[in-house]
């Protein structure tokens, strides 16, 4: 809650999406952060499972224009995506022109972000704005430990467990956001005919 501003990311900003996506059970849910050393996160859209309802769907169609409308209203360098489920729409959004880039969750990979987010955190080194489903993702969050690390996990396996999916999408972005700041802006280059 201490890194809570109450602030949007502001129309034209530089920014990456993190997008984790379900199928039916669970939840869809992508992140939007600002491209800095100390980025700024919000929810850009979440969609859960209704209680109950059995033959509830992810509206992928609805996820993917969520996605093209993003990048009317941002500069989008990356769109960082679990390839599990979402494969067909990366394929469809890259030949649109939007850089997407693979994010398994393998356990190296997903190790070397949590670390990294969980230092961000208690160093104060990123903000959010305060979304209440995002905050509510993220503290149903727990880490599991292992021989190689700390992982994103839920609670427990239960399909009625409180969902997480914002969360790992922060997580996502996060990783990426950061990772594109420390690396040197291409130099444009000038031609000289002397």
């Amino acid at each position: 809650d201490a890194l809570a501003t109450g602030n949007d990311i502001p129309d034209g900003a530089e920014v990456v999406l993190g997008v984790d996506v379900s199928l039916k059970d669970d939840s869809t849910a992508i992140t939007v952060g600002t491209v800095e050393a100390s980025p700024h996160f919000d929810k850009l859209a979440v969609w859960e499972k209704p209680p109950g309802d059995d033959g509830w769907r992810v509206p992928v169609t609805e996820v993917e224009q969520v996605i093209r409308d993003a990048g009317k209203r941002w500069r989008v360098r990356e769109v960082a995506y679990d390839p599990a489920y979402f494969t067909r729409s990366a394929q469809v959004l890259a030949a649109e022109g939007m850089n997407l880039v693979e994010f398994s969750q393998s356990p190296v990979r997903q190790t070397a972000a949590t670390n990294d987010l969980k230092s961000g955190a208690l160093n104060g080194r990123f903000t959010h704005s305060g979304d209440d489903d995002l905050r509510r993702h993220v503290l149903a969050a727990t880490v599991r430990e292992s021989d190689k690390g700390i992982r994103l996990a839920k609670t427990s396996r239960s399909r009625h467990a409180p969902k997480i999916d914002l969360c790992t999408a922060l997580m996502m972005a996060h990783s990426r956001a950061t990772w594109l700041a420390g690396q040197q802006k291409p130099r444009k280059r000038t031609l000289s005919f002397a």
